[in-house]
């Protein structure tokens, strides 16, 4: 892989990268399908999520070098539960290089050290096993099945285990 892998917030001015994700048919494949957004629509979500309710959402885009290849991300934090809701994506083409289990250990990185999160979740479409398998390798459990998608967590003491071996 050439570059390190970075992370940064996003801007405002950021919409054609987001889109670059969410408009990247292969890459949106496993979750559902591509998520069109006017750059009306970015501003609104910008707005929403990294301004109004930046105390429960914390997102990144990711980087190889300059390239822009996926976003990371928690959203909904319940403080009195110390939960979260995982998001993950890599665009396709960058796949398979180390590079989601950068993002995923950063992420959860912030979640435990910076947020003081318990239990990191991901609710895992049905329909996409390469995601499960992946979040399973790396340490997830499943702790349930709603609505025939699979619903797995990630404790702080996983965590903690973890970075120590």
């Amino acid at each position: 892989m050439n570059g390190e892998v970075s992370f940064r917030k996003p801007t405002s001015e950021d919409y054609e990268l987001v889109r670059g994700i969410w408009e990247d048919p292969e890459t949106m494949a496993a979750v559902g399908g591509v998520q069109p957004r006017s750059a009306a629509e970015y501003a609104r979500w910008f707005e929403s999520v990294m301004v109004h309710h930046a105390d429960v959402n914390c997102y990144f885009l990711v980087f190889s070098g300059n390239d822009c290849v996926g976003e990371v991300s928690f959203h909904h934090y319940d403080r009195t539960a110390g939960t979260a809701e995982l998001n993950i994506k890599t665009k396709t083409a960058w796949r398979g290089r180390g590079i989601g289990k950068r993002a995923l250990h950063f992420i959860l990185s912030v979640f435990f050290n910076e947020w003081g999160g318990r239990e990191m979740r991901d609710t895992v479409w049905e329909k996409n096993p390469l995601g499960r398998n992946a979040l399973l390798k790396f340490g997830f459990r499943e702790i349930g099945r709603p609505n025939g998608d699979f619903l797995l967590a990630f404790e702080r003491t996983d965590f903690f285990q973890l970075r120590s071996t």
